[in-house]
């Protein structure tokens, strides 16, 4: 693990994170990543149908249920994005 919950502290995850998801880029997974990967496993558990989530220090900025999960990764991206530019005003 990169870090722990601040950048100076020690991370541990005790498990096999590769058998549970696979990390397609990036940076090695930080403690606030497993955070919001948390949270949005339990977000998405919620629904019945497919739905996406994107989370940003375990919030939710961004959701959409969706037949087809592109559709829902591109509206859930973009709610996101939407709530950004509303964030920074």
């Amino acid at each position: 693990m990169r870090y722990g919950e601040n950048p100076h502290q020690t991370g541990y995850f005790y498990g096999n994170f590769d058998e549970l998801f696979e990390q397609l880029h990036g940076k090695e997974i930080s403690y606030n990543n497993l955070l919001d990967i948390d949270a949005a496993v339990n977000l998405i558990s919620e629904f019945d149908d497919t739905a996406f989530a994107v989370l940003k220090h375990n919030n939710a900025c961004g959701l959409a249920v969706r037949e087809k999960l592109v559709e829902a990764w591109k509206d859930g991206l973009w709610q996101a994005i939407q709530f950004q530019h509303l964030a920074v005003c």
